[in-house]
């Protein structure tokens, strides 16, 4: 006894059955179609990880370092500010 693949479709009730090569070439279509989709899936996902695990921590330490950055040079104005003040006043 053999092991037949076998597909059966209905179409407004109307059964169809695709059996032999035709059956294994929609398995096999269907199974390549799953396996491109679910790379895809797993590459963005990937891709959303590496991003939220790498990248969002760098540029928010970049962002502090360049706050830190401007409020040095902005305190280093001030500075310069007060110091004109004295001494244009004695």
């Amino acid at each position: 006894e053999k092991c037949n693949s076998m597909i059966v479709i209905y179409r407004n009730g109307v059964p169809t059955v695709v059996t032999g090569w035709r059956a294994w070439l929609i398995m096999l279509t269907a199974a390549l179609a799953f396996v491109v989709i679910a790379g895809l899936i797993l590459g963005f996902a990937l891709t959303v990880w590496t991003v939220l695990v790498f990248a969002l921590p760098l540029m928010i330490l970049r962002a502090d370092r360049n706050v830190v950055a401007v409020s040095t040079i902005e305190a280093a104005n001030i500075n310069m500010l007060h110091r004109r003040e004295c001494s244009s006043a004695t």
